[in-house]
């Protein structure tokens, strides 16, 4: 309630700027500065308040009479006393500055919100005098020294000394994995390294070894890992937990997983009874002998929290958020201020999404984070692009716009400049300097009565045994191969594995695909405890990208849709990765075959729909122009001039008329629909951190995050994706909702779930993405009693007959146990 008009109460966010601004200025700060900080200190309900807000004509009566004025006055005069504020007026603040001390007011107002922790409020008579007012001072700190303690924000220290490489991580560095804390002005920190090695030479710890360098800084502390997909993210999250063991002996360590599944993950599943010590090995010294217990703190699990965390795993997602004008950004930018963030398995990102990537590097940059960036396949142009953003955001001067160096390399941004250096291919291992033989075979989907040329030729390559994978770019395509392979293939030696399973049905086929192809003398934790690797003589696995990069998988065979040729180089990470005994027809080096796509003519190819709408059409043509004379791709050497080839700019090397003309035409298209998406990213981002803009402004159009019914362009969307909608799949039975069809396990639906039962119906979850049923479904509510729960508060509810099928208006949804989730127009069914 404010003094005067209480029925327009403008908030205390409001109320607060415009009174400590001119409180500050009494004390002598300048009244930019003063405004600066009064706007940081006012937003602490997620927006800044807007220079109209600020000046509204009510606002005289919002302050009060001099009364008013002069209890305020009194107010900061005596906290000032108490707290023995020094009288040293800034005289000088950027925005940089601004947002993070806006974040941590923002925390500071979360935890002090605690009714809970913070019960005993001051009375009249505990602060009459000043013994009273340090009396309570002193109670006050105590419980806030308890409840961070209680909430998993002490029990660490950040390392004081470096810790050699073989104890953290239990092998001697590879020449390159100790180069990279060795590189010009890196060590001295903060900086951006970008690491462009081929898969499995060691990026992740290189990339953890220099993030431990970088913590002995003196405003360096924590680690987050930025990975592509919730799996990535999932994968990752044991690494870094191992390393914390190793690093932190004797403390107790915060750690989290951050994306929007985190709850259901298989690898949280050893902190849900609490954590266990964990014995450390051949810890540095000074590093204590009491065994390191990580813990993932219930707190900073909660919306918005995670990134506040020392150390978290999570997706890109959560910090380009951090890019994006969205409630609370600057706790975002609070919570990986002075960080260094692991940015792994960067790829070329479309035009939206880079456009925020390097708008995050400058922030990051600006608020003295350490990034390093790990990359198999990036073009030049956009490694150049990373370091110069980031060293503009942290005010590098005499930064390069090329870098020369060849790839393999490592490129780097800091204080002293800009440099590059190539790898030599002799310190990597057999596999980056292998070669890959590449055919070009038929994977056209017959029509009935057609012949299967695909599924005959894996037949015939696996007639005396082999594992092998086919990689589909669509799920339908995927459930297509699949039916047409089991007439060719044993189906007890078929496997489908993609995205439109529901969650724990997803779960249990990738322990599956571990099972079978994962690394030898490995295990696998399933439900029925730990199993180990057993490879079959024979074995077919159709999938969609979902085995690019989150799975540790290896074929004898792969065959692939044309796909961008750095995605391509990708997949092909997967064949014959491990080293293992082959049947005799595999022991000749790896063979990838790519699917030919059709043409118009003798040489213009025309790509199916389902790829056309995944990935850039015209990076589809110039990856077939790069890859199809190709009959060998050698590791590492051919590398860059393939993905040059597709991302750089250059004119059709084709004399061809028909070809050129395709040329052309997809160039126009892509170079529109980057425009667009260039466009659509700057409407949303954060500005500028040396933006001349007033700090209000860093919120001034604020966006939604995870709405997905709200319209497009108020969301704020880290990547230009086809819009989808999570639904949670349960059974209609006459007694309720169940998890089963036989209904054995009833489903509580009609009251709000408890956290083990948000988890249970968060593993029934799948995203839908099919336009169609999306429009449909949005427009449909979740369950009431799920609005207030964080994990189910978006997921829509299907309940499916006895038959697996649920309807919506125009469409028919089945879940094949098989197959996964089909969709089909009633007309057509």
């Amino acid at each position: 309630m404010t003094p005067g008009h209480p029925e327009n109460d403008p908030g205390h966010g409001v109320i607060s700027t415009i009174a400590i601004g001119p409180l500050l200025e009494e004390s002598g700060v300048p009244r930019r500065v003063a405004n600066a900080l009064a706007t940081a200190i006012g937003g602490h309900h997620g927006v800044f308040p807007t220079s109209r807000r600020l000046q509204d004509p009510m606002k005289p009566q919002w302050l009060g009479n001099a009364n008013w004025d002069a209890a305020r006055l009194a107010l900061a005069t005596t906290l000032a006393e108490i707290l023995d504020v020094p009288d040293i007026a800034p005289t000088r603040t950027d925005h940089p500055t601004s947002m993070v001390l806006a974040g941590l007011i923002s925390v500071a107002d979360w935890i002090g919100s605690d009714s809970e922790r913070f019960f005993r409020f001051a009375t009249p008579g505990d602060i009459a005098d000043e013994a009273g007012l340090r009396a309570y001072l002193e109670h006050a700190e105590a419980t806030a020294d308890r409840a961070l303690e209680e909430l998993g924000w002490l029990g660490w220290t950040a390392p004081v000394d470096a810790a050699p490489f073989d104890s953290l991580f239990g092998f001697a560095p590879r020449p390159v994995q100790q180069r990279v804390a060795e590189l010009p002005g890196v060590a001295d920190g903060p900086g951006i390294v970008v690491v462009e090695l081929p898969m499995g030479e060691g990026k992740t710890e290189a990339a953890f070894y220099l993030a431990d360098r970088w913590a002995q800084g003196p405003a360096q502390r924590g680690l987050y890992v930025a990975m592509p997909t919730m799996a990535t993210s999932n994968g990752m999250f044991g690494r870094l937990v191992g390393y914390l063991e190793q690093r932190f002996a004797g403390q107790h360590v915060n750690v989290q997983l951050i994306h929007s599944h985190a709850a259901v993950a298989p690898e949280l599943e050893v902190f849900q009874d609490g954590p266990p010590p964990v014995d450390p090995k051949n810890i540095a010294a000074g590093g204590g002998d009491e065994p390191a217990t990580v813990a993932v703190e219930e707190w900073f699990s909660k919306r918005k929290r995670g990134l506040l965390a020392p150390y978290g795993v999570g997706t890109v997602d959560q910090s380009l958020l951090m890019a994006l004008q969205t409630p609370h950004v600057f706790v975002r930018t609070f919570g990986l201020a002075g960080k260094t963030v692991i940015f792994d398995e960067v790829h070329a990102y479309d035009t939206y999404m880079s456009t925020l990537f390097e708008r995050l590097l400058e922030w990051l940059g600006a608020i003295g984070t350490s990034v390093v960036v790990l990359t198999a396949t990036l073009p030049r142009e956009r490694r150049d692009a990373l370091l110069r953003h980031y060293a503009r955001g942290a005010g590098f001067s005499g930064t390069s716009d090329e870098l020369t160096a060849s790839y393999p390399r490592l490129s780097w941004a800091t204080a002293e400049g800009t440099g590059a250096e190539h790898v030599d291919q002799h310190q990597l291992s057999d596999l980056s300097r292998r070669e890959l033989r590449l055919e070009w075979v038929d994977m056209r989907l017959p029509t009935e009565g057609e012949p299967f040329a695909l599924g005959k030729q894996i037949r015939d390559a696996l007639r005396d045994g082999g594992c092998a994978a086919v990689i589909c770019n669509t799920v339908a395509r995927a459930q297509n191969m699949y039916n047409l392979l089991k007439q060719h293939v044993d189906p007890d030696e078929l496997d489908l594995l993609h995205a439109r399973f529901p969650f724990e049905d997803r779960d249990g086929r990738e322990k599956d695909a571990l099972i079978h192809f994962g690394k030898p003398g490995g295990s696998v934790s399933t439900e029925g405890g730990e199993k180990q690797v057993a490879r079959p003589k024979r074995r077919v696995l159709v999938a969609t990208q979902v085995i690019e990069q989150s799975l540790d998988l290896d074929f004898d065979l792969m065959v692939t849709d044309l796909a961008p040729a750095d995605l391509v180089l990708q997949r092909a990470g997967r064949l014959q990765r491990h080293v293992r005994n082959r049947p005799e027809r595999f022991q000749d080096g790896a063979v990838l075959w790519v699917g030919e796509p059709e043409k118009i003519d003798s040489e213009v190819p025309t790509f199916d729909g389902g790829s056309a709408a995944i990935y850039d059409e015209h990076v589809l043509l110039r990856s077939w122009l790069a890859l199809k004379d190709r009959a060998v791709v050698h590791f590492p050497t051919d590398i860059e001039t393939i993905i040059e080839e597709v991302y750089d700019n250059r004119e059709c090397p084709s004399a061809d008329p028909a070809l050129a003309e395709r040329w052309e035409k997809t160039a126009e298209k892509q170079e529109m629909e980057r425009a667009n998406e260039k466009v659509q990213a700057m409407q949303k981002w954060t500005p500028r951190p040396d933006t001349g803009k007033a700090l209000w402004q860093m919120t001034q159009d604020p966006t939604r995050e995870d709405a997905p019914e709200a319209h497009k362009e108020l969301q704020a969307l880290t990547r230009l994706a086809q819009p989808s909608v999570s639904v949670v799949l349960l059974w209609d039975q006459p007694g309720g909702a169940s998890f089963d069809r036989a209904g054995e396990r009833p489903a509580r639906v009609s009251s709000r779930p408890t956290l083990a039962e948000a988890k249970l119906l968060l593993r029934r979850a799948v995203s839908i993405s099919h336009p169609g049923v999306f429009a449909e479904l949005i427009r449909t509510n979740p369950p009431a009693a799920w609005r207030n729960s964080s994990l189910l508060r978006r997921h829509r509810l299907l309940l499916l007959d006895a038959d697996n099928r649920a309807s919506t208006e125009r469409y028919t949804i089945e879940l094949d146990p098989e197959l996964g989730l089909r969709i089909s127009r009633k007309e057509d069914a």
